[in-house]
């Protein structure tokens, strides 16, 4: 688990996060398949930043307070999921990872990816004028370079969503219920308090 050096955890000392994660990697990197990373880093920027320092086969789970995935994101070798702060939901993954591992892929991701280039090809070709027709080419191009389009050959396929928690589906109310109540009221508070001042 990464923790930020500045946090104070009594009869826990807290080590340098990137020290931590490339001493990991060279004790246990040529035994495992993959490492799975709980960050508290609290935010994906600074969770990404992090795991490009190493060239390794990550699954990558953190949260970010201004920030939510409902799916994977996938860079390199590495798979980054929510851990969905506050526990408004419940991050669910299944991976089935292949040896070696170059990577990890979603048939769900690569769907929407699909889906969204299908849509800027489109807005190309009903567009006439060459200017607004050099953006676009720009926009499919930086598209397809950052975003998966097709499984990598050998990579691990993983399927990620975030389940909405609600007693419905997860029972009866408990001790925090009353807590998550009041707090969604707050931020809803805050939020509207917000808006009417502009």
């Amino acid at each position: 688990s990464l923790t930020p050096t500045s946090a104070k955890l009594k009869g826990l000392k807290v080590t340098d996060p990137q020290g931590a994660l490339k001493n990991v990697v060279a004790e246990i990197g040529d035994k495992a398949k993959a490492i799975v990373v709980l960050s508290q880093l609290g935010k994906h920027a600074a969770d990404k930043k992090m795991a490009d320092t190493v060239d390794y086969p990550f699954i990558w789970v953190g949260d970010d307070a201004d920030l939510a995935m409902d799916w994977g994101i996938t860079t390199g070798k590495r798979l980054h999921l929510d851990g969905q702060r506050l526990g408004y939901y419940l991050g669910r993954a299944v991976i089935s990872i292949k040896t070696p591992n170059p990577g990890f892929y979603s048939q769900k991701v690569i769907g929407e990816n699909k889906h969204l280039l299908e849509g800027m090809e489109k807005a190309l070709a009903a567009t006439k004028t060459p200017a607004n027709r050099e953006k676009i080419e720009k926009r499919i191009a930086a598209f397809k370079a950052a975003q998966t389009l097709e499984a990598p050959a050998g990579a691990s396929e993983f399927d990620h969503e975030a389940i909405a928690l609600s007693q419905e589906k997860y029972g009866k109310a408990n001790a925090v219920t009353e807590m998550i109540a009041k707090e969604k009221e707050r931020i809803k508070s805050a939020a509207i308090g917000k808006g009417a001042k502009h």
